[in-house]
């Protein structure tokens, strides 16, 4: 699978207005999924046309608008669950530690926990692109942490993911994409 090129897909789901990712080789083959919140005809469609076959569904967070489709895929697809628990939505799931690297569908994966709590969020990095889930969205990090948690948080991200290469696409659960390279100027007009 060396020298393949890395094909990336955007499904936006209106209903739970989160995004889901699907990454797999220009030619078809096994892919991975990202934050399946629902699954739908759309979402079947770009997988199959795109000759795709799921072996791997990543979950930055176990919340409805990342899982709610997990079980239907499970249904379609024999793929293995990756997660930060045991079990999510009543699925077995492979879990995750930050730092961790794990080679999936022919990708390397790296884990990163941006939060320091034992059943945070995660993200993603595959080549060039993180995937961060709810934590972190296009010129802004969760709001709903305290004080404390936000300022943990962004040590975190300027450490792990504002650190990285200015090409790095930075793919939120919900809103639109980023770069490093946006992200970094932004915190710097803070």
């Amino acid at each position: 699978m060396e020298g393949t090129q890395l094909k990336l897909f955007y499904h936006f789901s209106s209903v739970l207005l989160s995004n889901t990712y699907l990454i797999g080789p220009e030619e078809g083959g096994d892919a991975i999924l990202i934050d399946p919140g629902e699954m739908d005809v759309q979402l079947l469609r770009l997988i199959e046309r795109n000759s795709y076959y799921v072996r791997a569904i990543l979950i930055t967070l176990p919340q409805p608008t990342q899982v709610h489709g997990v079980k239907t895929l499970l249904k379609i697809y024999d793929s293995k669950l990756y997660g930060n628990d045991d079990m999510i939505y009543d699925c077995r799931c492979r879990k995750l530690t930050s730092g961790s690297r794990l080679f999936i569908a022919g990708y390397e994966v790296e884990v990163m926990d941006l939060t320091g709590e034992k059943r945070g969020p995660l993200a993603f990095r595959i080549e060039n692109l993180v995937f961060t889930g709810t934590i972190f969205t296009a010129g802004n990090t969760i709001r709903s942490a305290t004080l404390r948690q936000r300022t943990k948080i962004l040590a975190e991200v300027d450490a792990q993911i504002l650190s990285l290469s200015d090409d790095v696409l930075v793919l939120p659960g919900a809103g639109p994409p980023s770069s490093v390279r946006a992200e970094r100027a932004l915190r710097e007009n803070e």
